[in-house]
């Protein structure tokens, strides 16, 4: 049965008036004895209350308790009508319940209804009825919608947030944000990411474009309660810390919350890239030298690499304010990461191991970057040499003979140091055992040497120079070759025939002697002829 607001308030004011109207004269009746006893009933619902007046929609027991005067005839039925529904045609209660008065008198008792949780928001209304049991009419009420108004508000659910790269990431990394709403009253709607960069610590979103979120994505909740933001997420540009904030939009049974700014900070460092070098070959000295380096990873790195050169009286790489370095050259990274000190190459000027290192500047979004000490050696060797020699001419038995030797080298250096000339007699083809004569003698700044004189070419036959240059700093040692200068003594009164040291050994002699001993002849022939003549004459 549906009956209006003003037609309920008179309803129950009518009830209560009756009810007072019997009673009173029932006492009088009975206090003046002018009456037998008579039967006075009159059931009402004296007054209702709803516990608790407000509650959330999803969580809160609602219950209504009505204090009746009645008896275990009659019962209570409590009606809960949903919000703007209560008095209106045609609508029915959202919950409903019976509850019987227990007390066998008529009497005053409280009745309470069974709890009802509301799956909606908004303003509900209470009403109760006194019931007769026997017909199943309404005896009294129901009570006016007005009387017993229950608020029922959102419910407020929690949103809890995971960052990826908690732990921090180098710049260029592409970092997301994932939310998970709980709680609540089966929230839908939407969550909305807002990312904000360090330049923005507070997370400020105030129309000026220097301080709003670098990016937002709005992100429909799934029926679990989770959302994320998609990929591939926002590459990060610079570093610092970056801020997240996840807001979940509620809906009709929710309320929107949000997550702090600084509750997913996100801490991006430099990108730290790799170096790696290659430094041309040695060789003796004098080689120039150089070093190339290849910067690679990081973020799109920029700057400067620095090329440190250490001789080989240095291979601790000292640095510092007692830098040992005997070259230092600054050289701006190429788009393609590489850097090179080809341009200034550095010329060796002694032998040993020269160590290069390459230092990578780093710049506004990339760590600095080094090679060791001893991660790239070169060696630098001596600079060959080689003995060229000219030998005097040879003779009869007791020839004086020296050697002059010529040293070249293949650097730009001038040799120094000694040269030792050896001579070795006829039966020592090989150059091996004591030398008939040694002499060691200064190198000119010409690079030549010429040996004492030996006077002592008692014996025929063929000797053999070999000069031996010493060697120097810079410059390797290096001998001429035995046989490469033979010099050919002959027997007294033949005329010797040598040739100066040309490499040739052997075969040229051998016909020197030949033709010395012909010439001989012919000379002795020509002498008998003359006497001969003088005689006849």
């Amino acid at each position: 049965m549906t009956i209006s607001g003003t037609e309920d308030n008179t309803r129950r004011h009518h009830t209560r008036r009756h009810f007072a109207t019997v009673s009173a004269m029932a006492v009088a009746m009975i206090a003046a004895g002018t009456a037998s006893l008579m039967t006075a009933s009159a059931h009402v619902v004296v007054s209702t209350t709803p516990t608790p007046t407000k509650g959330v929609v999803g969580s809160t027991p609602l219950a209504d308790t009505a204090l009746v005067d009645a008896d275990s005839s009659r019962h209570v039925v409590f009606s809960l009508w949903a919000p703007n529904t209560c008095g209106m045609e045609g609508a029915t209660p959202v919950f409903t319940d019976s509850e019987p008065v227990t007390t066998a008198q008529l009497t005053t008792s409280t009745v309470t209804s069974k709890t009802f949780v509301a799956q909606q928001t908004g303003v509900f209304a209470w009403t109760a009825e006194i019931v007769i049991n026997s017909s199943g009419s309404i005896e009294a009420g129901p009570t006016a919608c007005t009387d017993e108004h229950v608020t029922v508000s959102p419910a407020t659910p929690a949103i809890s947030t995971t960052a990826s790269d908690a732990d921090g990431a180098p710049v260029g990394t592409a970092i997301t944000d994932s939310a998970q709403v709980t709680g609540g009253f089966n929230p839908t709607g939407t969550v909305t990411f807002a990312l904000y960069g360090p330049g923005n610590p507070d997370c400020v979103s105030d129309g000026d474009s220097s301080m709003n979120a670098l990016q937002t994505w709005v992100v429909t909740l799934s029926e679990d309660g989770a959302a994320r933001v998609p990929s591939p997420g926002f590459t990060t540009t610079v570093p610092g810390t970056y801020n997240w904030v996840a807001t979940y939009s509620g809906d009709a049974n929710n309320v929107a919350v949000a997550s702090g700014c600084g509750d997913e900070s996100v801490v991006i460092g430099k990108a730290s890239p790799t170096i790696v070098t290659l430094a041309s070959e040695g060789g003796p000295v004098g080689t120039q030298i150089h070093d190339t380096a290849q910067v690679s990873g990081g973020n799109h790195p920029t700057g400067t690499v620095t090329f440190f050169l250490y001789p080989p009286s240095d291979q601790t790489c000292t640095s510092g304010d007692t830098a040992g370095w005997v070259q230092k050259e600054t050289v701006t990274l190429g788009e393609d990461g590489s850097a090179t000190s080809a341009g200034t190459p550095f010329t060796t000027t002694e032998t040993g191991v020269y160590n290069w290192i390459a230092t990578y500047s780093g710049d506004a979004n990339n760590n600095g970057a080094s090679t060791s000490c001893m991660d790239e050696q070169v060696t630098i060797g001596k600079d060959p040499t080689a003995v060229t020699t000219a030998a005097s001419a040879g003779g009869v038995v007791g020839t004086q003979i020296h050697d002059t030797a010529k040293v070249t080298v293949t650097g730009g250096f001038n040799p120094t140091g000694t040269v030792t000339f050896r001579l070795y007699g006829p039966g020592a083809a090989t150059c091996t055992g004591t030398p008939l004569f040694t002499s060691t003698v200064a190198l000119s700044e010409t690079g030549t040497a010429t040996s004492g004189t030996f006077s002592g070419t008692a014996k025929a036959g063929t000797y053999n120079w070999i000069a031996i240059y010493s060697g120097d700093a810079s410059s390797a040692g290096s001998t001429s070759r035995c046989g490469a200068e033979p010099v050919v003594i002959t027997e007294s009164g033949v005329q010797g025939i040598t040739t100066p040291g040309t490499g040739a050994a052997g075969g040229i002699t051998q016909a020197g002697i030949g033709l010395e001993l012909l010439l001989g002849g012919l000379a002795l022939g020509l002498g008998s002829e003359l006497i001969r003549r003088n005689q006849r004459g």
